[in-house]
């Protein structure tokens, strides 16, 4: 079911709630505010989202985040946890002004929470982050209080690359802020009752921190993650369970009752933008729990039907450590069926395999570190694979005894805007630049490195735009290795 929005706004008292938990910054309230309802268009869901109710908004999958804008001194947000298997499980974080307040647990019971007051009375940003994965099942915003008279402020329109995921706990985060243990053997930790994999442990889960949502800040995306613990492509920790049957979904397994009106939700591909980037990291847990069927078969339908819904997607089909990459009854048929779309027409699908990282002969789930390397091993990849669809050109509008004026075009080729970009060209020892616009410049020995302004950062799909510079010579330019790409 697609999200409905709505223009409206009401004023009414604030009944008095339940304390959430014994966080110092959640309490009840029985102030007189100006609500807003979950469904008003000045509040942004990045990732799948669904509407229960008229006027509330569910989120389940990991990494969802809700954006708005809010004038005042104050922020509270009604929230309610949907009762689920975990009913422990949910945790948000939340960002004012770009600074992460303390982790809020959600439990079963709707509560008022007061998010901040005593702000300065001007504009402020507000994200809600889901950090827990879908198997913690959905929360859902009720509205969001303001001081009285004040009002939300939609968030800045962009243009952004889209990126979306599709896996299992590593790539929801699992234990990544769980401590390692590595300075004790398994004996000491059972003599001190404390497990390696706090599988259980919700709070050691964090979507935020996960290797998915890392890479998407690292590229200025949107970003969606699908993704939940156990799961496999072909089958997982709960029977009869799989990524076939999640994958469409605006929120949680299929097998739970995740609206209040007994039903799934699917989620509606053709009102929402499609992403430019999918990443597949699937295949542990099909070996945990057994493989139904034949894996490279199954592979290339979950492929083509992704496909039918994102045809002009780059889809990249990652292994991770360490079951993955060392288990030929995986990796070899992930491998065999990326050759096999390629061969059959589909050149846009990529294999790629994580290089190790983490001690995993002790645990399974990365912790922060590795996410984070394997973050920046991706985000590598997915730059370097952009940087080929861009073009730089020169052309020398004027030669002089003394120098040259030279303009430069930079051409995106890519469906989708980038942003951040960089040039390189190297010059003779002699050449220097002695005036450049439209762009800022370095320079280590002969080599220049050029990059934006903050005004040109984006360029939009198949699109360009052009810097100049004047560069002092002898009168003949010697200007060479012109490269672009992704700063």
């Amino acid at each position: 079911m697609l999200l409905k929005k709505s223009f409206l706004k009401f004023i009414l008292p604030i009944a008095s709630f339940a304390l959430l938990n014994t966080n110092p910054l959640l309490y009840a309230t029985t102030s007189e505010n100006t609500i807003f309802p979950a469904t008003d268009s000045r509040i942004h869901y990045i990732g799948r989202s669904y509407q229960t109710g008229k006027d509330a908004i569910s989120i389940c999958w990991p990494g969802t985040s809700i954006k708005t804008n809010f004038q005042g001194t104050s922020v509270g947000i009604y929230l309610e946890n949907m009762p689920n298997d975990y009913p422990d499980a949910n945790y948000i974080n939340v960002f004012i002004d770009g600074k992460q307040l303390e982790p809020i647990k959600c439990d079963r019971s709707t509560d008022y929470i007061l998010l901040e007051d005593g702000l300065e009375d001007t504009v402020h940003t507000l994200e809600i982050f889901k950090r827990s994965d879908g198997n913690a099942g959905p929360i859902t915003l009720k509205g969001i209080s303001l001081d009285k008279h004040k009002e939300l402020v939609s968030p800045e329109e962009e243009d952004l690359l889209k990126i979306e995921f599709y896996g299992d706990s590593i790539l929801s985060g699992a234990a990544v802020e769980a401590p390692t243990y590595l300075d004790k053997t398994d004996e000491e930790l059972k003599a001190l009752k404390l497990e390696r994999e706090p599988f259980s442990e919700f709070s050691t889960w964090n979507n935020y921190l996960a290797f998915p949502a890392i890479t998407a800040r690292n590229l200025n995306a949107d970003y969606s993650c699908i993704s939940q613990g156990g799961v496999g492509l072909t089958n997982s920790s709960i029977p009869g369970l799989n990524m076939k049957m999640l994958w469409n979904q605006a929120g949680g397994p299929t097998d739970w009752k995740i609206g209040p009106d007994n039903k799934s939700y699917i989620w509606d591909f053709s009102q929402s933008t499609p992403a430019d980037y999918v990443i597949i990291s699937l295949g542990g847990n099909d070996i945990k729990y057994g493989i139904q069927g034949d894996f490279k078969t199954e592979y290339i339908q979950f492929i083509n039907t992704i496909r039918s819904q994102y045809p002009l997607a780059t889809i990249l089909c990652v292994t991770t450590p360490p079951s993955i990459n060392d288990s030929p009854s995986i990796a070899e048929p992930i491998k065999s069926a990326v050759e096999t779309l390629n061969a059959n027409g589909d050149t846009n699908v990529f294999y790629y395999r994580f290089h190790e990282y983490t001690p995993y002969e002790i645990y399974e789930h990365p912790r922060v570190e590795t996410q984070k390397a394997l973050s920046d091993e991706l985000t590598k990849v997915i730059k370097e694979h952009i940087a080929s669809n861009l073009e730089v050109t020169f052309n020398i509008t004027g030669q002089y005894d003394t120098g040259s004026n030279v303009d430069f075009t930079l051409t995106n080729h890519n469906d989708f805007p980038i942003t951040n970009w960089i040039v390189d060209c190297t010059l003779d020892e002699e050449e220097v630049i002695t005036n450049l616009w439209n762009a800022k410049f370095t320079t280590q020995e002969n080599v220049i490195t050029i990059q934006n302004q903050d005004f040109n950062a984006t360029i939009p799909p198949n699109s360009s735009i052009t810097f100049g510079a004047q560069i002092s010579n002898d009168g003949e330019l010697h200007l060479t290795n012109l490269n672009c790409g992704l700063r």
